[in-house]
């Protein structure tokens, strides 16, 4: 919705946006250089990070990024706001539960719409469970914790902590102080399966009691999530007048699982095409990182005990900046092989024969 109405063109279309608003709160974080056109909406910016492994700390190289983190009840508080400036948009509060792409009509419990475009961001994990591209799951927990002592440096985030963890899964600690005394500690998995929440209690219990042994906390919040990366082709079911977008679009990147400066760079492409009179989806995926992607994925599932050290040498060897620069698929090709040629080669090798050859 927001990069159509960057457009004056579509600010004159009726647009309407079919949404129940009843999803939890949740919070997306995602590095930017410099300043952002979200910036406004951010509840957090770090401008320093670090990244932790049994080497000990390493403080990562930012030049010019930042860490930035959005929350979700602020996001739809803007653009409700923004629903309520423009005459040509609407809201109906209700859940999509049908589309019909050749009749372009989508159906809800009450409503059946006619529309001549439509975008579809419905998605369910049942759509990549059996298919024959590589796949994983990010899963998480996170618990917002308060301390009884000033612990946090508030101005630094955690981006990576291998310290507490097991090398038989790919998975590591994430850590956003919001204050001296008031962090989200998060334990993260890419790993094909997910854990019984209790688990995930018991692995947060033990890195804070390790790495904090002295500190007292209380738990003030919490958040759970299960993110696909896949590289499967989502853009099968798209036509001249639909397109799938966000997760269900295959918009999360696959290696990384980050979506939402992924999601702002790939819906500024659909409405240039969609502008332009060009297939909606032409161009948004780029077929150098796919294989990138391809081949890191097929790693993370058929041998994930290799992960946290692939993601160790990525961080050891490389400026952060530059790994900013190569997950936002706006490396050049040398830049591409400078990053390429620090991991250990026998890996890819192996993935790149079994997805390739």
């Amino acid at each position: 919705m927001n990069a159509l109405l960057q457009k004056p063109k579509w600010r004159e279309g009726s647009i309407l946006l079919i949404d129940p608003l009843d999803a939890p709160k949740r919070t997306w974080c995602f590095w930017e250089k410099d300043k952002g056109s979200w910036d406004q909406l951010t509840y957090k910016i770090w401008e320093k990070g670090n990244f932790y492994d049994p080497m000990g700390k390493l403080d990562l190289q930012m030049e010019g990024y930042s860490y930035k983190m959005i929350r979700s009840e602020d996001f739809l508080e803007h653009f409700l706001d923004k629903i309520n400036q423009f005459e040509n948009l609407s809201l109906i509060k209700e859940i999509a539960t049908e589309v019909d792409i050749t009749k372009k009509v989508v159906s809800t419990e009450k409503n059946k719409i006619e529309a001549e475009y439509i975008f579809d961001s419905r998605f369910g994990l049942s759509e990549i469970e059996s298919c024959e591209q590589p796949t994983v799951l990010q899963h998480f927990k996170g618990r917002l914790v308060k301390s009884s002592t000033p612990i946090f440096d508030e101005s630094t985030f955690t981006m990576m902590d291998f310290r507490t963890v097991s090398n038989s899964h790919c998975s590591f600690v994430y850590v956003l102080p919001f204050s001296a005394y008031e962090g989200l500690v998060e334990y993260t998995f890419f790993s094909p399966e997910v854990l019984k929440e209790e688990e995930y209690d018991q692995l947060i219990n033990h890195y804070l009691h390790k790495i904090y042994p002295d500190v007292q906390f209380s738990e003030i919040g919490s958040e759970q999530g299960v993110i696909p990366m896949s590289t499967y082709d989502f853009s099968q079911y798209n036509s001249s007048s639909y397109c799938k977008i966000g997760t269900a679009g295959g918009w999360v990147k696959p290696s990384s699982g980050y979506s939402f400066k992924m999601a702002e760079k790939k819906s500024k492409q659909l409405v240039e095409n969609l502008s332009n009179g060009k297939r909606l989806d032409q161009g948004v995926k780029s077929k150098k990182y796919l294989f990138y992607d391809k081949v890191f994925l097929s790693i993370l599932q058929n041998e994930n005990e290799l992960g946290n050290q692939l993601f160790i040498e990525m961080y050891r060897k490389n400026r952060a900046s530059k790994i900013f620069k190569f997950l936002d698929e706006e490396s050049s090709i040398t830049e591409d092989l400078q990053i390429i040629r620090r991991f250990k080669s026998k890996p890819f090798l192996r993935a790149i024969n079994k997805e390739f050859l």
